[in-house]
Order: C-alpha cells, then sequence, then structure tokens
C-alpha cells in the first residue's frame, strides 16, 4: 500500500520513496491502460522520474539510519558526533555538506567531541 508522507513519522519520507520505486513500473502500466488525466501520464513517462527518485532513496536512506540511531534508547553524544561526521562523509549528499555543517555547528558543543574522542567504540 502506498505511503503518504506525514509528521507523525521520521521515516515517513524514506517509506513513501521506497513505496514509489517498489511501484513504479505498476504505476506506469496503470498511466497507461486507464487513460489517466495526460499531466499525470506525462509526469510517469518522463524517465529521469525514476532515476531521480533512485538518488533521493539513496541520499534518504543515508540520513534515515542516523535517525534510527538517534532515536535509539541507547543513544549517546558520541553516537551523535559520529552520525553527523557520517552524514558529512556520505558522497550522496555532498550537495548538502555546508547545511550538514552548518546544522551541525548549531546542534553541537565542545563537549560532545569529547565524549566522541573518550568513547572507545569510536576514538575520535
Amino acid at each position: 500500500m502506498p505511503q503518504i508522507p506525514n509528521d507523525t513519522r521520521w521515516n515517513s519520507q524514506q517509506a513513501c520513496i521506497n513505496t514509489f520505486i517498489q511501484n513504479y513500473y505498476k504505476y506506469v502500466e496503470i498511466a497507461n491502460e486507464d487513460k489517466l488525466e495526460m499531466s499525470i501520464t506525462n509526469i510517469l513517462s518522463n524517465p529521469s522520474l525514476y532515476r531521480e527518485a533512485q538518488h533521493l532513496q539513496k541520499q534518504v536512506d543515508v540520513v534515515s539510519k542516523a535517525l534510527d540511531k538517534l532515536q535509539s534508547d541507547t543513544a549517546t553524544l558520541s553516537i551523535a558526533v559520529n552520525e553527523w561526521l557520517v552524514l558529512l562523509e556520505s558522497e550522496v549528499l555532498d550537495p548538502y555538506k555546508a547545511n550538514i555543517r552548518k546544522r551541525m555547528e548549531e546542534a553541537t558543543e565542545p563537549f560532545f567531541f569529547v565524549a566522541n574522542m573518550m568513547d572507545p567504540q569510536y576514538l575520535g
């Protein structure tokens, strides 16, 4: 069943994109068979739509993994720092690197990095 993004779930956007990609060819088939409005058929017939959705899926997957770790009951400051660094190092998020860095600077304090450096799991 298709997912509709909403405000109640952190990863609802990811579920929506994944569902779209999984069902894309079915949507195209329905559009071609049922004589939908031409505007809808034109959107679905655009070959770049599917490619862009796949690219967006890769980007959202990285962010969703970070969110899953951060909303865990076992999340710590050192994990938070590590997840920020993972986002900064992700190639698929390169276009947003400046935004990510800015948000990281707003969301973290120097002692977060001390926690990360002291955590044997990350060793700074």
